[in-house]
């Protein structure tokens, strides 16, 4: 489920508190009160009998019971949270007369809001996390002592009944996370006594304002209505809550200024009112100083930002960014002395940056990118220590980094690109033990490469300034490398094989230097390098064939050198998209792969290279004039007077000419010259190029490959989304503060709280020595351990290993005494429940073994999921695996899901057949070889199948078409090469008869063959077949299914014409056929029926007309036809055709003009 949004994660420290130290109250044994233990035992029957409630029996008294509370020997309280119950709750629980507390929370209770409205005594009703659905009641209101209401997170839909504004003594009101699809009602303004209100999370809501009469509720603490499709301007009579303590409304369509009086709330601590639309300028005086947290991020408010507001004293979150906010920042925003996070980048705001800013508080993040300040950088940024990131790009700062950045070990991230700095890089920055990320394009910074980077760094881009000498041997060093971008400086020498070494590079930088020398002969680790751009250097000698042996590569660049010989054959075994060798020396016979029109402008200026084939624009080679014989004197007589005769008119002709021009230029007219005005696109080649990675294809044609860019907002690079607003390490010190009973500043004469404990851990001193005297009892030591060790987790000094607050819910959640050891919640602790159990895993962070032990279940280990205390999912993605997976993971009898993925574990398909209850299996990009086994339908569960980008061969088992389940198939890019039965075919015919089947992608494997006829799978999305050997003819009965998005055959054999049945496929989107034998005329009608977006047909033999209906839906973006003999003119429709970004039709037979829309 969504994570809670931190307005209510603040109650964990007062909630909470009660919840880890408070000793269950202990009810003494008494006479049973018979009726009610008759009801109790047939509510337990009518529940299914849950083991969770097995101390439910006739021999005790209920008020003995964990989940019981009695008063004078009768039922008052039943708590039944977490106890996995299913069933409805049967109406008989009403006949409990004194009950007031009823906790159904995080269960799976499905059907309609329970009847319970006889329950009249209820004064707290949690059904929270539950499978309920339907309406609230209408006449809710007949429980009318309710004071806390919790029915968030569940499915309740319709509207929220104007009864609840009659619940008189209702004190919170929790209806998060349902769907509802009405409107808010305004009876909730009468609730007088109400202090907390959450409708947050309910998107289905119809737009509709906020009530005018909520202003009434003066009693009103907490106020939480995110995401709930509110419209319109936040009504004055909201600055009438003097009350208010947090207020959010973020993420809406809000619109209009902002009430000044809302920042006269003098209780106010935290105000979110991000992602809305709301404007205006900011009031001049802020009388609310008790602000902690301010976020008005994503609107479009104007103007300046107020002096006033860097008085507040105690704001820590200060988040404007991403609205139109002008003019200089005031000073005393330096002096704010609690200030962690400011963030005002993407504004308009300009002028110098306040120079104390980070002097006088304890500064995390630095966020002022994309606006247009002037000046230095601050030089105190990091006074306090603490300083994760500093991001200033895209302005027009200058001077040299502040030296004092080269001593801030907590940095993680810099980025200072597109201004201008100048001066060398402190040195301390490189090496910052914490550093991830380094970006400083296109600026002025001079001095040389360490030989050391920080052992973290994994992308380092400084491009376009003016670093010079020589790349270090020591670059081996940087092992965790992924992004080297060093194009246009002035570095020289060679490249030394040891950058050849870094194993995780994806993307090398380093055109436009002077380097020179050979390239290195070998390559050690260049195994996921995807990028290479080595061009416009001085490099010399013959193209290294190692380069040809690079398995990821797509992007290389060599152009501009002064390479010679031949191009490697190897190159054709690349999967390039883009290949640029021009402006070199080389020579002979390019390999015949790339004799390919999709690289007709890789080869330029390089004259002794030719061609077998005259595709490409290259000479033929080993072309030689026939022998015939020698010439007589009297032909060679001949031959020589022809020769000066031409000669002589050439001479003549060319004085002609001359003095023509000549006579032409003294009359020509400056006015002729014509100016062409054009745009920058707002990304750059760089952001193209990082993402052209296989997991980013959407398809592949003759005309090349097409991929899907993602552009993100480097802010986002190191911070958590905006909108969580918690401390962890705060948290960790109140967890520590709990168990041990001693102050946060009080660790021992040396030390604070944290490093006390995190040093009386190092030093393996029994862990019980630490707990507070007043409640260090054997029944609760291991709970306090578990917190103590939880509480090390959350203090952990690199933020990156403290885990996220859900997280950290879900451990304190199952160690809950109150469920193991008969404790009585109260309704304070009730408060609290929203915020417990909200997450479904762990959090993988890295040292979790050591800190929570043997003590704790496999289910509270990183990667596993358990139910019902049961393993069900194992993640071991991305784990460095080198090993063969041993065949006891089956003895895990309830395993349904096995994630292997992005590791490189050897040998051939695991002995996993015994695992008969997985559902979902992914081996993707390991190192499995040999076939598939025979039998693979032993895993008949199966519903996702990833075993892509390994190095699988032979058949693919005939058996995988009786998986029955399977929804997913991907078995791309392996080694499958092997022939079936002709009744079967190369692909298993059960394939297409799997109705299941949704995605199948086989691509890039060494299939030949035909397709069958029959097709009955007729619930396919996205079929990928392309880049194989597969013949003959495309099936008609392909297009019979009605929900087919992407079809991809490219670069196969197959020949005869396509079905005009494509044209009348309704869901359409994606269509490639390039690189076969194809012929006739294209479907007339496609695009007519269905939103097309991509039409590659190219390099067939179509002939006819294209079709007009291509872009009928609007959304149409590449048309891709070259080499076919396609005629007549282009389609008028084409015109009109807004979306399309790239049209290719060279080498056709069209006539007639261009539509002029075009």
């Amino acid at each position: 489920m969504p994570k809670l949004p931190s307005p209510f994660l603040v109650l964990l420290h007062t909630h909470f508190t009660l919840l880890l130290i408070s000793i269950p109250f202990q009810v003494n044994s008494q006479i049973p009160n018979t009726e009610e233990l008759t009801i109790l035992l047939n509510i337990k029957q009518e529940l299914g009998n849950p083991p969770s409630l097995s101390s439910w029996n006739a021999t005790s008294s209920p008020c003995d019971w964990p989940e019981i509370t009695c008063i004078e020997n009768s039922v008052t309280e039943i708590s039944l949270q977490n106890k996995a119950i299913t069933q409805k709750i049967p109406p008989t629980i009403c006949n409990l007369k004194n009950l007031t507390y009823l906790d159904l929370s995080l269960n799976n209770i499905p059907g309609e809001f329970p009847d319970i409205l006889s329950c009249t005594r209820l004064e707290i009703l949690d059904l929270s996390q539950n499978l309920f659905v339907g309406p609230l009641p209408n006449d809710i209101d007949r429980l009318s002592a309710l004071q806390y209401i919790n029915f968030g997170d569940n499915n309740f839909s319709g509207d929220i009944p104007p009864s609840i504004g009659r619940l008189s003594e209702l004190q919170k009101l929790y209806l998060y996370l349902n769907e509802f699809d009405g409107t808010i009602p305004k009876e909730i303004g009468n609730l007088s006594n109400l202090e907390v209100l959450g409708l947050a999370l309910n998107e289905k809501m119809k737009p509709a304002s906020i009530p005018v009469e909520f202003g009434k509720l003066k009693k009103l603490q907490t106020l939480w209505i995110n995401e709930a499709n509110l419209i319109g301007e936040i009504p004055d009579s909201l600055t009438n809550l003097t009350s208010l303590e947090i207020l959010s409304l973020a993420i809406n369509h809000l619109k209009g200024p902002i009430p000044s009086g809302m920042f006269s709330l003098k209780n106010l601590t935290k105000l979110y009112l991000f992602n809305n639309k709301l404007s205006g300028e900011l009031p001049n005086s802020f009388e609310g100083r008790n602000l902690v947290e301010l976020d008005l991020s994503a609107n479009n408010l104007t103007g300046s930002i107020p002096e006033d507001l860097g008085k507040l004293q105690n704001l820590q979150l200060f988040n404007l960014f991403t609205n139109q906010f002008s003019g200089k920042l005031p000073s005393s925003i330096g002096l704010m002395p609690s200030l962690t996070g400011f963030r005002v980048f993407e504004n308009k705001l300009s002028g110098v940056l306040p120079p104390e800013i980070g002097l006088h508080s304890k500064l995390l993040a630095f966020e002022v990118s994309s606006n247009q300040f002037s000046g230095q950088l601050p030089q105190h940024l990091c006074a306090a220590g603490v300083l994760t990131g500093v991001v200033a790009f895209s302005n027009n700062l200058s001077g040299e980094v502040p030296k004092s950045l080269g001593n801030c070990s907590s940095l993680r991230t810099v980025q200072l690109y597109d201004n201008k700095f100048s001066g060398d890089i402190p040195s301390g920055i490189w090496t910052t033990f914490n550093l991830s990320s380094l970006i400083l394009n296109n600026n002025a910074f001079s001095g040389e490469l360490p030989s050391k980077l920080a052992w973290n760094l994994t992308r380092l881009e400084i491009s376009d300034n003016r670093f010079s000498g020589q790349i270090p041997a020591g670059v081996a060093s940087w092992k965790n490398l992924d992004v080297f971008k060093a194009s246009n400086n002035l570095f020289s020498g060679e490249i030394p094989v040891e950058l050849t070494s870094l194993s995780r590079l994806t993307t090398l930088l380093l055109d436009r230097n002077q380097l020179s020398s050979t390239l290195p002969s070998r390559i050690i680790s260049w195994q996921t390098l995807t990028t290479l751009n080595l061009s416009r250097n001085e490099f010399s000698g013959k193209i290294p064939v190692a380069f040809g042996s690079l398995p990821d590569l797509l992007y290389l660049d060599l152009s501009g050198n002064q390479f010679s010989g031949e191009i490697p054959p190897e190159f054709g075994r690349l999967r390039l998209t883009i290949l640029n060798l021009s402006s070199n020396k080389l020579s002979g016979k390019i390999p015949h792969e790339l004799n390919n029109l999709a690289y007709e402008d890789s080869f330029f200026n390089n004259s002794n290279l030719c061609v077998d084939t005259p595709i490409l624009n290259l000479p033929i080679c080993n072309t030689k004039l026939g022998d015939s014989g020698k010439i007589s004197p009297k032909h060679l007589a001949l031959v020589l007077t022809l020769a000066f005769f031409v000669l002589l008119v050439a001479i003549l002709l060319g004085l002609f000419v001359i003095r023509d021009y000549q006579n032409k230029r003294q009359k020509q007219d400056l006015a002729t010259w014509k100016l062409t005005s054009f745009h920058r696109l707002d990304f750059t080649e760089s952001k193209i190029l990082s993402n052209l990675t296989e997991s980013n294809l959407i398809g592949s044609g003759g005309s090349g490959q097409v991929y899907r860019i993602a552009v993100n907002r480097s802010e986002y690079a190191y911070t958590k989304k905006v909108n969580e607003k918690i401390d962890i390490y705060s948290f960790g010190v109140v967890l520590l503060e709990l168990v041990t009973g001693k102050e946060p500043n009080i660790g021992d004469e040396h030390s604070n709280l944290a490093e006390w404990a995190w040093r009386h851990y190092a030093e393996e001193k029994p862990i019980m020595d630490v707990f507070d005297p007043e409640i260090k009892e054997s029944d609760y030591l291991e709970q306090m351990t578990t917190v103590f060790k939880l509480g090390l987790i959350c203090t952990s000094t690199l933020p990156n290993d403290r885990p996220p607050m859900k997280d950290v819910s879900e451990i304190l959640r199952r160690c809950n005494p109150t469920e193991a050891y008969g404790g009585r919640k109260t309704a304070g602790e009730v408060d609290a429940a929203p915020l417990l159990g909200t997450a479904n895993y762990l959090y993988s962070y890295k040292r979790s073994k050591k800190f929570l032990g043997r003590h704790v279940s496999p289910c509270n280990w990183p990667g596993i999921t358990c139910i019902e205390n049961s393993v069900t999912e194992i993640s071991l993605q991305n784990k460095a695996i080198t090993q063969k997976i041993p065949p006891t993971i089956c003895n895990l009898k309830n395993l349904i899901s096995l994630d292997l993925s992005l590791n490189n574990i050897p040998g051939e398909f695991p002995d996993i057949l015994n695992c008969t209850r997985l559902e979902i299996l992914d081996l993707s990009e390991n190192l499995f070889v040999g076939p598939l086994p025979n039998d693979i339908d032993r895993l008949s569960a199966l519903q996702y199948i990833n075993f892509g980008d390994n190095n699988f061969s032979g058949d693919i088992p005939p058996s995988i078409g009786r998986l029955s389940e399977l929804q997913r198939l991907y078995l791309y890019q392996n080694e499958f090469d092997g022939t079936f039965p002709k009744e079967i075919g190369p692909i298993p015919i059960g394939l297409f008869s799997l109705k299941s089947l949704t995605y199948l992608y086989l691509r890039h494997n060494k299939l030949y063959g035909e397709l069958l006829n029959s097709f009955e799978g007729r619930n396919l999305v996205e079929l990928d077949l392309s880049a194989n050997n597969l013949i003959c003819s495309i099936p008609e009965e392909f297009w019979k299914s009605q929900n087919l998005q992407l079809i991809n055959l490219h670069s196969n054999q197959f020949s005869g014409e396509l079905p005009s049945s494509i044209g009348l496929t309704p869901s359409l989107t994606d269509f490639r056929v390039s690189k076969n034998k194809l012929s006739g005329v294209l479907p007339p009608e496609i695009g007519l029926h269905s939103k097309l977006q991509a039409f590659d047909v190219s390099s067939n033999q179509f002939s006819g007309q294209l079709p007009k209906h291509l872009c009928a839906a609007g959304v149409l973006k590449i048309v891709v036809a070259f080499s076919n003999n396609l005629s007549g003119e282009l389609p008028k429709s084409l015109a009109n055709c807004s979306t399309l970004h790239t049209l290719k039709l060279h080498d056709n037979k069209f006539s007639g003009e261009i539509p002029s829309g075009i």
